[in-house]
């Protein structure tokens, strides 16, 4: 690695792993299975833990929040959506925990960082995660 490899945090590194992994990857033939099962499963954890590296950030980053994150289970999820209040449509930042949906209002302050302000929360039942949509009548 180069002098400026070594002055990147952790997290910064992170990402040179994933792209490396990605590397290797595509230069594995089929024929090295056992290599490239590794290889994969590697690229999935570093990708994982980019996510959740992400994830804590963000909920760092929840301002004027009444309830107590921490009790609420793992966060699973987090992205931003527009939404309809009323006539008035709000970009609203969700964080999907384990017990509760959050919702908050994404806020630029000086030095580009985002906060995110507490608008709205639901406690929600214990739900199945799942890869494959659900369909109509399904549950």
């Amino acid at each position: 690695m180069d002098l400026a490899s070594y002055l990147l945090k952790p997290i910064q590194r992170m990402t040179k792993y994933a792209l490396l992994l990605k590397d290797l990857i595509k230069e594995l033939s089929e024929a090295q299975e056992t290599d490239l099962a590794y290889l994969q499963a590697a690229a999935e954890m570093v990708k994982f833990q980019l996510r959740h590296g992400n994830d804590l950030l963000a909920m760092d980053a929840i301002r004027d929040c009444d309830v107590n994150l921490k009790e609420q289970g793992q966060l699973v999820r987090q992205d931003e959506f527009w939404i309809w209040y009323g006539r008035k449509k709000c970009q609203r930042h969700v964080f999907l925990f384990e017990d509760l949906v959050l919702f908050s209002k994404p806020k630029r302050v000086e030095g580009g960082l985002d906060v995110y302000i507490y608008k709205h929360s639901f406690k929600v039942g214990p739900f199945i995660s799942t890869n494959t949509p659900l369909r109509v009548g399904q549950l």
